[in-house]
């Protein structure tokens, strides 16, 4: 409209300038006529980009566990003007209560009027729902819940004000579920609807009085499991809830009281009893006894058709019911088993041999997935029984040198399997308890022997010159009885090369060290820096020296090493260790050093850029995807230098703030940094934490660094390690044994920012009501 006034105002300049000229025409002397130049049309003013501040009563289009909502990264919503509309696309803020959208706003003689979700939505007072909405655990689907929000020309800010209630559906007892649905005599469910932008009344227009909820696949138990559905404020007369199993059971339930739900309100059901038959499990399995023995129990596996995963564990029963007592009432069976019991995936096999403790009861726990991620554990116990025989025997002939052994086994009976090992110390006395060394030995791979064989040789390798090895030894015959032995030897001293080599350092910082290789007389040589005081390195270096497979090898002879992304104010130890041309190692040379103090940096746009709230996205080390369901908060603390990182322990730890770095422009988390409090009240045994890198194959790594730089709003690390592509929290008891890290661990992780939101932006939370009683039936 503004255009077409503006085109008619030129064309009607142009007419009164024609008729001027006329007239003057007839009483000027035309040869003093000068021609009026005609005026350059108005260039049309170009469309401007606008950024929108949003936020809901809730804080996400699909509700979170305290009644919150957070907008998610594909939402869009739709402007309203006086006579057209544009979508606005999300800019920044998925997952949290505030997001920025960006479009081109309509024209308008009035308010502004936005609407969510956009596909509802064909005028600003009218939308339709649809009539299933899709299960999502703990939640209602995105693009379920209507909200609106006004503002006028001058404002970016939005409120948005959902229109609708939500009913919580609370189902136990038995089977799964495979949809849901909900229906009543008068008010309808779905369809069409009108709104009064004033008072937000929703007013039922065409549409239906029943809604499904699909794709459910959940198993039911004792506890109940909440159903989330978003309905239209109204008071529901005669609802009947009619749950639809997977096995083809139908169960209906009708309430006896009208239920009342208010718009912007969780309004919960007393739990309704659902009486099904249950399915098979996803996996399961029974004991084939004529193949079990004392250390091994042979299964015959089952599988449903809804399995598509599946995993088996086994422990003493003492044990599991130790940790249940524990963590039971923090976590499920489910994440007991898959973070605190050794787990092998099953693969789909149909019968397996799965290693149990002797003499003890044994719990076999399966654990199998649905299409959905669902989780659904079946058990079986068994108790080997160890029995011993004279009829096998077996002697231990031991002839070490300094770094391995000739061991040689001479056994008598007819043995099938022999396990054998060779154990650091002298624990003959104390594995001379068949029960504590059948403990030991239990889990080892043994030998299958020939028919006949009566003799076995192996040579233990990258033992310790010097010391003394107890040498244990389990047969096994055809019946399925046992014999043990064990015996002690000692391996000799061993005599080093003349090659040796010295060093020094010439350059320290808060993060790195120099060293340059200052003499020596060598072949080539080998070094590490170690993460440890000098207290306890020298034990440490007996054993570096001689397990140089595990080291890093330098066959060149540089005479300058670099060591960046260290700690600062943190013992380091490099150790050199020269070898001569025949391979033989001399003396180590040792460097003992501490890294400086952090210094005031440079302050930089770089060094700020990583200050703020991310939602980070990543896989845990059961390669499960977390698409950014929790925020890591970075504070600037020494700036230019150093950050504080809090968040990455997703709650469990009182206080899980650690360092990070700003090292050549990049975000640096260094394996070793400690947690500030690791405690959880969970885990009462935890006194410490650190950071560490961990490989594929799940091996800590206590050296080292991941680096993360920022491309389009989405922080992505890379590791100083190929291997080391991920991290977790490790925890430390009292004693500073390791026991372990809790998924989920961030592997391939990626951080997005937070966009900034105004300061005048708020949030209101749905209101939960009382619980309602509503006399099923």
């Amino acid at each position: 409209m503004k255009n077409l006034f503006k085109s008619t105002l030129r064309a009607f300049g142009v007419i009164f300038t024609s008729w001027a000229l006329l007239l003057a025409s007839c009483t000027t002397d035309p040869d003093d006529i000068q021609p009026t130049p005609e005026p350059e049309p108005e260039p049309e003013p170009e469309p401007t980009e606008v950024v929108l501040t949003a936020s809901a009563e809730t804080t996400r289009t699909s509700l979170s566990n305290d009644s919150d909502v957070l907008w998610s990264k594909n939402d869009v919503i739709r402007i309203f003007g006086s006579e057209d509309y544009e979508d606005f696309t999300l800019l920044s803020g998925a997952n949290t209560s505030v997001a920025e959208f960006k479009g081109y706003l309509p024209d308008t003689k009035s308010n502004y009027v936005a609407c969510y979700p956009r596909d509802m939505w064909n005028a600003d007072d009218r939308f339709v729902t649809e009539g299933e909405q899709r299960y999502k655990r703990g939640s209602f689907a995105n693009n379920t819940n209507p909200m609106v929000a006004t503002f006028d020309i001058d404002e970016t800010e939005l409120l948005f004000k959902n229109l609708f209630g939500v009913l919580k559906l609370q189902l136990t007892g038995s089977g799964t579920i495979d949809n849901i649905v909900v229906s009543n005599s008068e008010a309808q469910l779905v369809g069409e609807f009108v709104v009064d932008g004033d008072t937000l009344a929703v007013t039922a227009v065409d549409g239906e009085k029943n809604l499904t909820i699909s794709d459910v696949d959940v198993t039911l138990g004792s506890e109940a499991e909440s159903f989330y559905i978003v309905l239209p404020p109204a008071t529901y007369k005669n609802i009947t809830v009619t749950v639809n199993c997977t096995d083809g059971t139908v169960v209906t339930r009708e309430a006896q009281l009208d239920i009342e739900l208010a718009r912007n309100e969780v309004l919960p059901l007393a739990p309704i009893e659902i009486d099904a038959t249950p399915e098979q499990y996803l996996v399961s399995a029974t004991l084939n006894e004529a193949e079990c023995a004392w250390n091994r129990a042979t299964l015959d596996i089952t599988y449903s058709e809804e399995c598509v995963e599946a995993y088996i564990g086994a422990v003493t029963t003492e044990y599991l019911e130790q940790l249940r007592e524990q963590y039971s009432e923090y976590y499920s069976d489910v994440e007991i088993f898959m973070s605190a019991i050794a787990q092998s995936n099953l693969d789909f096999v149909s019968s397996l041999t799965q290693l149990v403790v002797p003499d003890r009861e044994n719990t076999i726990i399966l654990c199998g997935y649905d299409v959905n991620g669902n989780a659904e554990l079946s058990y079986l116990t068994y108790t080997p029984v160890s029995e011993f025989s004279d009829a096998y025997s077996v002697d231990i002939i031991a002839t070490p040198s300094c770094y391995d052994a000739t061991i040689e086994l001479q056994f008598t009976g007819d043995v099938k399997r022999l396990y054998y090992v060779v154990f650091y110390g002298d624990f003959v006395d104390d594995l001379r308890d068949t029960d504590l060394l059948l403990y030991n030995m239990y889990s080892r791979t043994p030998e299958i022997l020939e028919e006949g064989q009566s003799s076995l040789v192996y040579k233990p390798s990258g033992l310790d010159s010097a010391t003394s090895y107890t040498v244990v030894v389990v047969l096994e015959g055809a019946d399925g009885k046992l014999a043990t032995n064990v015996a002690l030897f000692t391996t000799l001293e061993y005599e080093r090369s003349d090659a040796y080599i010295s060093a020094q350092l010439w350059d320290v910082t808060a993060n790195s060290l120099k060293v340059s290789i200052s003499g020596g007389d060598y072949a080539y040589y080998k070094y590490e820096l170690i993460d440890l005081p000098t207290d306890y390195i020298m034990e440490y270096i007996r054993d570096w020296e001689e397990s140089v497979d595990k080291q890093v090898a330098d066959t060149t002879t540089s005479t300058e090493l670099t060591f960046d992304h260290l700690r600062p104010q943190n013992e380091y130890t490099l150790v050199l260790l020269p070898y001569d041309e025949n391979d033989i190692h001399g003396e180590a040379f040792v460097i003992c050093c501490m890294t400086a103090a952090i210094g005031y940096e440079v302050e930089s746009p770089e060094y700020y850029s990583f200050v703020g709230e991310w939602q980070i996205s990543f896989y845990d080390e059961k390669n499960e995807f977390y698409d950014k369901q929790y925020s890591v908060t970075v504070e600037a603390e020494t700036v230019g230098a150093t950050y504080i990182v809090k968040g990455l322990s997703l709650g469990r730890a009182d206080d899980d703030s650690l360092r990070a770095y700003f090292i050549d422009n990049e975000f640096c988390l260094i394996a070793g940094e400690a947690i500030t409090d690791a405690h959880m009240s969970a885990f009462p045994e935890i006194e410490s934490g650190a950071l560490m890198l961990v490989d594929d194959n799940g091996y800590w790594a206590d050296s080292g660094y991941i680096a993360g730089s920022i491309s389009n709003g989405e922080m992505a690390f890379r590791s100083s390690i190929a291997q080391n592509d991920w991290f977790a929290l490790v925890y430390y008891d009292e004693y500073g044994n390791r026991l372990g890290y809790f998924s989920p661990s961030f592997k391939n992780s990626v951080w997005t920012k937070v966009g900034t939101t105004s300061p005048g932006a708020t949030t209101e939370s749905f209101s939960e009501g009382s619980a309602v009683d509503a006399g099923w039936n």
